[in-house]
């Protein structure tokens, strides 16, 4: 049997959770990919949502919990976040940051 943690993927070259905010932030600066496209409509939602915008210190960005935690449990009851978030649109966020 082996075990291994949570950063067994690092070794792959991928990142660890707690990167994530720093390359999801750099995304919008892709020049092609699929996440220069999902970039504006998830940013959009963070710093509506979390008042975050690229004003703050990086140590302010939700982390990924906080994000998809909100996103599930909004989603999924049938709850709206705003006028702009329907669980429609939030299932679709929810998706993009799944992508």
């Amino acid at each position: 049997m082996f075990v291994v943690g949570a950063g067994f993927s690092a070794n792959a070259g991928l990142p660890l959770q707690s990167q994530f905010s720093e390359l999801f932030l750099k995304a919008h600066t892709f020049k092609r990919g699929k996440s220069r496209m999902l970039m504006p409509p998830l940013g959009r939602f963070v710093e509506d949502v979390f008042g975050f915008n690229a004003s703050h210190a990086l140590t302010s960005y939700p982390d990924l919990e906080h994000v998809f935690t909100l996103l599930d449990l909004s989603a999924n009851t049938g709850h709206h976040l705003g006028v702009d978030y329907s669980p429609r649109e939030l299932r679709k966020l929810r998706r993009m940051l799944l992508s």
